[in-house]
C-alpha cells in the first residue's frame, strides 16, 4: 500500500508538471523592442539592453545605419514575466534616439529615450493570438484576394474603403484562408482588418489595417480618350500624382500629366477587351526631361510576361 501511494504521488507530480508545462506553452508569445533615430542616421554608438525577470536577453544592441531611423527586434516572453531595460549610451547625439517596447498584439506599452525603463512592464500574452503576414494579392477591378497566417480554427474579416471606422464596414466570420473579397469598386482604394477566432469567447484583437486599390475596368473598343473628363478608366503607380493639364495639347483642351520624381517610374495602365478584331493602337505624347529616351509604352497580353 505505501508504494501505491508513492506511485500516486510520483503520478500526481508529473501531471502537475505536464499541467503547468501546457499551460506555460500557450502564455508564450514575442514582444518587440522598436529602436528609433530621429535624424535617420542610427544610435551612433549608443547601445541598450533588455533584460527579462532580470537576465539580460538582448544585449548591447545598437540601431544600425542602415536602416538608420526605424529598426525592430524581438524577445520571448511568458505572461506575468517582468521587463525592463538599462540604456547604455556611449555613444553621440544621442538626444536622436528613443525606442519603444510593444506587446504581441502591436500595441505600446512601455517607451523612453536616453534612460532606463526600470519599473518592470509585466508581460500579457494573449489566449488567441491575432493574426499575422496579412496580404492582398490578385487584385482586380472588382475583387481581391486577402491571406494571412492564423493558429486560430477561423478568422473574421472587415473591409471599407480606406480610412472607414472599423465597425461599420463590410463584416464577414469563420472564413476560409485565403479569402476573396468581391464586388468592389473599380480604382477605388480599401482597408482590410483580420481577427482571429479561437472560440465563441475568446478573439483576438483586430490587425490591420492593409490598403489596397482596385485596378481600372476592362475597357471596350472602340476607345478614345482625350483626358477631358475623369481619369476612371486608367491605373496609375510611382511617385508622381496624375492630372489632367491644358499645356502640351495634341488635340482638345487637355491632355494626361505624369510628373515622376526620385528616380521613380511613374506609369499609366489601361486594359482593354480585344479579344476581337484586330485593334490597333494610336497615341501622341510629349517629354519633357533629361531623360527623354526613357518614356515607353508596353502592350502585355493578359496572363503573359511580354
Amino acid at each position: 500500500m505505501q508504494n501505491f501511494y508513492a506511485i500516486f504521488k510520483k503520478l500526481s507530480i508529473l501531471l502537475a508538471l505536464m499541467v503547468t508545462m501546457s499551460l506555460s506553452g500557450w502564455s508564450q508569445c514575442d514582444y518587440t523592442l522598436k529602436m528609433i533615430d530621429s535624424y535617420g542616421d542610427g544610435w551612433s554608438g549608443n547601445t541598450m539592453d533588455v533584460l527579462v525577470n532580470g537576465t539580460v536577453v538582448i544585449d548591447d544592441i545598437e540601431l544600425q545605419d542602415p536602416p538608420g531611423d526605424v529598426d525592430n527586434t524581438t524577445f520571448a516572453v511568458n505572461s506575468g514575466d517582468n521587463i525592463t531595460t538599462v540604456w547604455n549610451g556611449g555613444g553621440s547625439y544621442g538626444d536622436e534616439t528613443s525606442y519603444e517596447i510593444l506587446d504581441s498584439d502591436g500595441f505600446v506599452v512601455g517607451s523612453a529615450a536616453e534612460s532606463d525603463i526600470s519599473t518592470p512592464i509585466v508581460a500579457s500574452c494573449p489566449t488567441c493570438p491575432a493574426p499575422t503576414a496579412i496580404a492582398s494579392s490578385n487584385v482586380t477591378d472588382n475583387s481581391a484576394d486577402i491571406s494571412w497566417t492564423s493558429s486560430a480554427a477561423n478568422t473574421n474579416l472587415e473591409w471599407g474603403t480606406a480610412g472607414f471606422t472599423p465597425g461599420s464596414g463590410t463584416y464577414v466570420s469563420d472564413v476560409s484562408n485565403p479569402y476573396t473579397i468581391s464586388g468592389l469598386t473599380a480604382t477605388t482604394s480599401y482597408d482590410v482588418y483580420v481577427q482571429d477566432s479561437c472560440s465563441s469567447t475568446d478573439v483576438s484583437v483586430w490587425k490591420g489595417p492593409i490598403t489596397f486599390t482596385t485596378s481600372a475596368a476592362l475597357q471596350s473598343l472602340p476607345f478614345t480618350d482625350g483626358f477631358e473628363g475623369t481619369l476612371d478608366a486608367w491605373s496609375f503607380t510611382g511617385s508622381g500624382t496624375p492630372a489632367t493639364t491644358t499645356s502640351e495639347v495634341y488635340e482638345g483642351s487637355q491632355s494626361l500629366e505624369l510628373v515622376s520624381s526620385s528616380g521613380d517610374n511613374a506609369s499609366a495602365t489601361i486594359s482593354f477587351n480585344a479579344s476581337t478584331g484586330s485593334p490597333r493602337l494610336a497615341f501622341a505624347y510629349y517629354a519633357n526631361s533629361n531623360w527623354s529616351n526613357e518614356f515607353f509604352v508596353e502592350i502585355q497580353e493578359a496572363g503573359s510576361s511580354s
